[in-house]
């Protein structure tokens, strides 16, 4: 999805500039903290919302000599553009996403919070797995939060953990597996099936 609208929209930047801002409709930023949350060059990221102001997406004020810009809600295209960055939000299919699976023995992922727009949610981003490659989670993290422009939150746990929690029919974990998230690994069945397994044959010995 995100690969289309680039296309349509003409370029990543403002992509990805249009959907931070929207992600963060009443907030107000510096042409330096928008460049900083969308990972682009800073001089670029300024002329990108000069542009978008000059349009009427934007609107801007001056603070103590620095200029914040925020989403003109006048504007003319307000809601059809809501509803598309609605509907380009992170999805299971994301190539970002894909590289989670690249990350490790991973038995369970899920995107909750911000991405299903759950704002009871403690986190955004959920991996359980062993020999996980922090480096690589991070990784993604970062790109994720440069693709909507916020904070991602995430746990990270591994499968013993996983495993014990689902036995015990875990608060946190039965939450991350509502229905109203977004699943994008679940192998706990499987996993839970071969812990026990190792653990009669441990006994068995």
């Amino acid at each position: 999805m995100s690969e289309a609208l680039e296309y349509i929209f003409g370029s990543k930047m403002k992509l990805r500039v249009i959907r931070m801002m929207m992600l963060n409709l009443g907030n107000e930023f510096t042409a330096k903290q928008v460049a900083e949350r969308t990972k682009f060059d800073s001089i670029q990221t300024a002329a990108e919302l000069k542009k978008l102001e000059n349009i009427g997406f934007l609107k801007s004020k001056k603070k103590n000599k620095v200029k914040l810009y925020s989403v003109n809600k006048r504007f003319t295209f307000f809601e059809e553009l809501k509803k598309i960055i609605d509907k380009c939000n992170v999805t299971a299919d994301s190539k970002i996403l894909k590289g989670i699976r690249r990350c490790g023995d991973v038995a369970c992922s899920v995107l909750t919070g911000v991405f299903v727009d759950n704002k009871k949610s403690l986190v955004d981003l959920f991996i359980a797995g062993d020999r996980l490659n922090k480096e690589k989670i991070k990784k993604i993290v970062s790109d994720l939060e440069a693709d909507i422009g916020r904070e991602v939150r995430y746990s990270v746990m591994g499968i013993e953990e996983l495993v014990y929690r689902a036995e015990m029919l875990d608060k946190f974990l039965t939450e991350m597996l509502h229905k109203d998230n977004i699943i994008l690994i679940n192998k706990i069945r499987e996993k839970k099936k071969q812990y026990r397994k190792n653990l009669k044959n441990f006994y068995e010995q």
